[in-house]
């Protein structure tokens, strides 16, 4: 991959060479596609995280709801 700067010392567009076979290039993409697949498994356990931590506030807050309402009508 080749990184070319634009003004400012930005970077402005990058280069790809096409696929020509070559076993660097092919590990390189082997090593991209492992990174993508742990980088997915750790998106999946970060959803299911997410979901359970949602649905415990959820149920804190109906809790908190259900106690307030409760003592407030005594």
């Amino acid at each position: 991959m080749v990184h070319s700067f634009g003004r400012y010392g930005k970077p402005a567009a990058t280069t790809v060479r096409l696929w020509d076979g070559s076993a660097a290039l092919h590990a390189d993409l082997k090593a991209t596609q492992v990174t993508l697949v742990a980088g997915r498994v750790n998106l999946v356990d970060l959803h299911a995280r997410v979901r359970t931590t949602n649905e415990l506030i959820q149920t804190l807050l109906r809790a908190m709801q259900d106690n307030t309402a409760g003592t407030s009508g005594a």
